[in-house]
């Protein structure tokens, strides 16, 4: 096994996209279709609040809270669902089944690593702030800002460091933060630059895939409505609402290219870093 290379783990993602877009399409699909679905039940029991409740406001809050709630946890389901399924497509061999897709122990094991990154790392920023504020009382902003660089660069380096327990959830069937902290000891350098890279390639195909959107919304409306397109609330659903579903479904459709190509690099880096630690 070749040493791990920042750059070619970087673009992995459109290795894949090439090799496997029916695949990447089809999860394009059952992204809008979980969307669709999501928002059939929430409009359900927005429905039941407002006939249980005994005033508008409270059918509102409550409404408002649920539907709130099921469209969250759908677009996390969903989305574990497409990553775990392209780690077992890269990871594992096995009957694909529809798409790679299913819901059980791989998803439930990517699912939490997910949630406990993400709970360490908001509890981690929100301690790094509070202590830069003490040292900034303490100093002034000649030791405030140092130490919010500092607290923010160990949290981003926790990260790298943890970054493969996704992979190694699917692949080796366990919550592997430990096995994540051995295998990625001493390359938290190249890490970095895959990440940035990869941060790069991401930046760069959504500001393409924006500007695209824009140029086809505003043929079709005659350049009228393209503040639409920053804008995310109700009223902006009010005013054009088949411009903004068209947008939301482009969204959607377009989210699993962005997936795949921000997760295969952590594959890459992994079956690297795997084969180094194996030889």
């Amino acid at each position: 096994m070749s040493r791990f290379s920042a750059s070619d783990a970087a673009v992995e993602g459109f290795r894949v996209i090439r090799s496997h877009w029916r695949l990447v399409v089809g999860w394009a699909l059952f992204n809008v279709l979980g969307l669709i679905a999501a928002t059939i039940l929430a409009a359900v029991l927005i429905g039941i609040a407002a006939v249980a409740s005994t005033t508008s406001a409270t059918a509102g809050t409550v409404g408002g809270a649920l539907g709130g709630l099921v469209l969250a946890f759908a677009a996390f389901a969903v989305e574990v669902m497409i990553v775990a399924a392209l780690f077992r497509m890269l990871l594992r061999e096995g009957p694909p089944g529809f798409l790679h897709l299913r819901f059980g122990p791989d998803e439930l094991r990517v699912a939490v690593v997910w949630l406990v990154m993400l709970s360490a790392f908001v509890a981690g920023g929100l301690l790094a702030l509070y202590l830069s504020s003490l040292a900034g009382r303490a100093g002034g902003w000649r030791i405030g800002i140092p130490a919010i660089l500092v607290l923010f660069g160990a949290l981003a380096w926790l990260a790298l460091r943890l970054s493969l327990a996704a992979p190694i959830a699917v692949a080796e069937r366990r919550i592997g933060f430990a096995a994540s902290w051995r295998l990625t000891r001493g390359h938290t350098a190249a890490l970095l630059g895959m990440a940035v890279l990869t941060f790069c390639l991401l930046a760069m195909i959504m500001a393409v895939a924006w500007i695209g959107l824009a140029l086809i919304s505003g043929a079709a409306t005659g350049w009228r409505d393209l503040g639409l397109l920053l804008r995310t609330d109700a009223g902006a659903l009010g005013e054009r609402p088949g411009f903004y579903v068209a947008q939301l479904l482009a969204q959607f459709l377009f989210a699993p290219v962005l997936w795949v190509i921000s997760q295969a690099p952590l594959v890459a880096a992994y079956r690297a870093l795997r084969g180094e630690a194996q030889a």
